[in-house]
């Protein structure tokens, strides 16, 4: 049976948490932003936990389709 490798982790660098917020304030959605930075989505979630970011879009109307 073939041994199975685990993701290494990467550190996040400036460049990495830079280019992250501006994905975020363009309202880039989560799997985007992990194939960008080349990161799984549960770590671009946990990023935005971390840093006190939301990754819900703003730009959509609030209001119900009836």
């Amino acid at each position: 049976m073939a041994s199975r490798r685990r993701p290494r982790r990467r550190s996040w660098s400036s460049g990495d948490e830079q280019q992250f917020r501006r994905l975020v304030r363009q309202n880039t959605p989560t799997r985007d932003i992990a194939r960008k930075l080349r990161r799984t989505p549960q770590a671009i979630r946990s990023k935005a936990h971390q840093m006190r970011m939301s990754l819900r879009p703003y730009a959509r109307s609030r209001r119900r389709a009836r």
